[in-house]
């Protein structure tokens, strides 16, 4: 599959082009949370921007957690800027049905993932007990951020993603770079 097939694929399904302004709070926050810590690609805004907030080491994973919620609490209460800065930025956003989007990774990942597991069932059991996947809730739920490359599906969200197939959601919220 290409990126071109899963732009499609995601077309297929409703998804529609907005500005980063036009998009909801959970939308804005998961992309510009990745455009600004995971893949820093956007500068760190307002009171983000400042190291005392989030060091570069931790005490334990509970100083960590602590941190990251402070964090998250912060770039909420700062998507004013981001949106300011950033709002005329356009992304591809959408909800694919759970079951398509399923059958979809399936078929995308035949080669390498049906080597190691028969079934798309057995790949989620082994992910679920092996990968550490935080909980998410099924409210405001952050999307799933579809890769600009050839070779992957998601280029963040997996668990995420794996989150929200167990939780039984009738849809996966995706968006994509246009």
């Amino acid at each position: 599959m290409s990126y071109k097939s899963n732009i499609k694929f995601v077309r297929q399904h409703g998804a529609r082009v907005k500005r980063f302004s036009e998009m909801t709070m959970p939308y804005k926050m998961s992309m510009a949370w990745y455009m600004a810590f995971d893949g820093e690609a956007w500068n760190l805004l307002g009171k983000l921007d400042n190291d005392d907030n989030f060091p570069s080491s931790f005490s334990s994973n509970k100083k960590k957690d602590e941190a990251q919620t402070r964090m998250l609490k912060l770039m909420k209460q700062e998507m004013p800027l981001y949106v300011e800065e950033y709002g005329r930025e356009k992304f591809g956003v959408g909800r694919i049905p759970t079951g398509q989007m399923l059958k979809y990774f399936w078929e995308y990942n035949t080669d390498s993932m049906r080597d190691e597991f028969e079934t798309w069932e057995a790949y989620h059991a082994w992910y679920r007990k092996n990968c550490g996947i935080p909980k998410h809730g099924t409210r405001s739920r952050w999307t799933c951020i579809m890769s600009g490359m050839d070779d992957e599906l998601l280029q963040d969200g997996w668990h995420r993603f794996h989150s929200y197939v167990s939780l039984g959601c009738r849809d996966i919220p995706i968006i994509y770079y246009v």
